[in-house]
């Protein structure tokens, strides 16, 4: 089979990795769905659902309480994700408070957003990972594939990638968090910026990424697109990128602490 990247800006981040959980916590799931997923030959033995290996695994309760039943899922080769939505709730982070009055991205309007979302129901205070994926339990994330975050500095969101981040590598999920520190929330949606040095590493981030998955980790030569962001970092003098591999963000101290 071919592979397969699944990848969300922003809100679709959010339903992108929510659409990655949701086989994994059937329980979370309303009753129809979890009643299909946890059906009985849903996927054959050792099969996702296109007849491909299976990559992870997930115990599947059905209706019926059968909390041993394991059902494969079929998971992507990778999860990319930039400047995502991961966490819902209202409880401001330091980076909601300091980039209150973001342009693209305003405390009102991201409010907004939320309460839209989620219809203006108090079910964020529950941390639902399939609302807030940072949330997700340890042996769920534990089952995810490879993922690679890229967010702005800037960004109010910015703690959201950074709080997913600390989780998913301490369950040994591979992947990279990249974060370019003068850059606001979206930043990759606006064609003229993308000449300026930290959009052009980002990008070339994506596409070498992606490349990387689909080559199989053999991008074509002389492509200027597969350079490393450190080759083109050096174009500019200074572009204030950060890049922070699998084990940087991994840390003693609890990510989910001070959430609510």
């Amino acid at each position: 089979a071919s592979p397969v990247i699944v990848a969300g800006l922003s809100a679709g981040g959010n339903l992108a990795m929510s659409a990655m959980l949701a086989p994994l916590l059937v329980h979370h799931a309303p009753p129809s769905l979890a009643e299909e997923l946890a059906a009985p030959g849903r996927h054959p033995a050792g099969q996702g659902a296109r007849g491909a290996p299976a990559i992870g695994g997930a115990p599947s309760p059905s209706l019926a309480g059968n909390g041993d039943a394991t059902e494969p899922f079929l998971m992507p080769d990778a999860i990319l994700l930039l400047c995502p939505v991961l966490n819902l709730c209202r409880s401001p982070s330091p980076s909601r408070v300091v980039f209150a009055s973001d342009v693209l991205l305003p405390q009102p309007m991201l409010k907004a957003f939320a309460t839209a979302y989620d219809s203006d129901s108090d079910h964020w205070k529950v941390r639902d990972p399939l609302l807030s994926p940072v949330f997700a339990p340890d042996e769920t994330l534990k089952q995810l594939p490879p993922v690679t975050l890229l967010c702005g500095g800037l960004d109010p969101l910015l703690d959201d990638s950074v709080d997913f981040n600390t989780r998913i590598r301490r369950m040994g999920v591979p992947g990279e968090l990249h974060i370019y520190r003068s850059l606001p929330h979206t930043f990759v949606s606006f064609p003229h910026w993308h000449i300026l040095p930290e959009v052009e590493a980002a990008l070339a981030t994506t596409v070498r990424h992606i490349r990387s998955v689909c080559m199989r980790g053999q991008p074509p030569l002389d492509d200027p697109s597969s350079r490393s962001d450190e080759s083109v970092a050096s174009d500019s003098e200074d572009n204030g990128f950060a890049h922070l591999g699998s084990t940087d963000h991994q840390t003693d101290s609890d990510p989910l602490e001070g959430l609510n």
